[in-house]
């Protein structure tokens, strides 16, 4: 996990979860989940890597109406595989091979 990269995706996510909560009451909800994780990853104050289920608010893109923003999942998605200890080096692998 780097803290830093952490650090930008909880930035990036708070930005637009902030924007995107003046008009929408379930941006307003998935907000509140992981604030505290956010916050801490904003400090760098996240010491180990979570477990995935451990981090709120995914089901808000996998059940509720939040696809339709689809660069706050893809924020969502970038903080948690950061809060998860990082993209596995075998996808970063392959993703510079595509480009």
């Amino acid at each position: 996990m780097e803290k830093d990269l952490l650090k930008a995706k909880a930035i990036r996510l708070e930005r637009l979860l902030s924007n995107y909560s003046k008009s929408k009451d379930e941006v307003c909800e998935l907000f509140r989940m992981p604030s505290m994780l956010m916050e801490a990853s904003k400090l760098m104050n996240v010491a180990t890597p979570l477990e995935w289920r451990d981090i709120p608010g995914g089901i808000f893109f996998t059940e509720g109406n939040l696809t339709k923003f689809p660069d706050l999942e893809q924020a969502f998605a970038e903080f948690r595989i950061e809060l998860t200890g990082g993209e596995p080096s075998a996808i970063s692998r392959l993703r510079a091979k595509q480009h």
